[in-house]
């Protein structure tokens, strides 16, 4: 079984109550909802690793560096980027939209003390994670798009030099 998908279930497991008659704690609910958007982040990282390396893991240490690679803030940025809605196919622009919701999401379970949740927030949290890996899977999106991505994700966009300023060293 896959990271994202023991997270899945982890994230799953947190919304039962604890006694029988009870709801799950907050502090439940937001586990969950955090782990759920783990659960896409691990994903994403397999996906690119897979993608630029290779499934097989011959090469482990070069797998484990991209893997580790991935950024949340830079993914963010990268999934807001308008290159994502002009230059990717759907299941792309699909997941990038989810990813974000998702970091949203679980910023305010971490961070803000005061937000309340739901068991149906976290419940539509974990869908929208199962939706999200969906669309970043081998069956789903071909090799050339999820190398496309991968390279996306991972490497930073440099700035170009306007026009007529170059200099000859």
């Amino acid at each position: 079984m896959q990271l994202e998908e023991d997270l899945l279930e982890t994230a799953q497991r947190l919304l039962q109550p604890r006694n029988r008659r009870g709801r799950p704690k907050q502090a439940d609910l937001r586990r969950a909802i955090s782990t759920a958007y783990y659960a896409v982040f691990h994903a994403l990282c397999r996906m690119c690793a897979d993608a630029l390396v290779g499934m097989s893991r011959d090469a482990r240490n070069a797998w484990q560096q991209v893997y580790r690679a991935v950024e949340h803030g830079c993914t963010k940025d990268r999934c807001q980027d308008r290159v994502i809605k002009n230059e990717f196919p759907s299941e792309t622009r699909l997941f990038c939209a989810i990813f974000l919701q998702l970091q949203e999401k679980r910023h305010a379970a971490d961070y803000d003390p005061f937000e309340q949740f739901l068991v149906k927030d976290a419940e539509q949290v974990i869908e929208q994670a199962r939706m999200a890996i969906s669309y970043i899977a081998r069956n789903q999106m071909d090799l050339k798009h999820r190398r496309a991505f991968a390279v996306w994700i991972l490497l930073r966009k440099r700035k170009q030099k306007p026009a007529g300023n170059s200099t000859v060293a």
